[in-house]
């Protein structure tokens, strides 16, 4: 099958949904995925992705984001335990972050990513 679906260069691994278990919805149209969704539900959803052909992969960045990815409670913890500490050392600082953990939910997953 990797051949006939052209080489792909890499593969999701799916599972069926798990209540609690955040995770992107896979829709797709003869095993060739078209879309991930953390909004739209389908029957499964992505826990992996497996590169089959390294040699051929290239750096893409998805620009047009439209769904929320929450950054996890600890890492929101960590960022605000950490600009308190630098408030503390710099408490001259005035200056309003452009990126504050407040802010998150305006955030694009590679915005979110990005801040760390």
């Amino acid at each position: 099958d990797y051949y006939n679906k052209g080489q792909p260069l890499c593969m999701l691994i799916p599972t069926k949904p798990i209540k609690g278990l955040a995770g992107d919805f896979i829709f797709r149209k003869k095993n060739i995925v078209h879309k991930l969704s953390r909004a739209q539900k389908s029957d499964i959803y992505c826990t992996g992705i497996q590169i089959l052909n390294p040699k051929k992969t290239e750096f893409f960045e998805n620009t047009n984001e439209t769904e929320y990815f929450p950054l996890p409670k600890q890492l929101r913890s960590d960022i605000s335990s950490l600009s308190n500490f630098l408030l503390k050392i710099f408490p001259e600082n005035t200056v309003e972050p452009i990126k504050s953990v407040n802010k998150d939910k305006n955030w694009t997953a590679t915005e979110a990513l990005s801040s760390l």
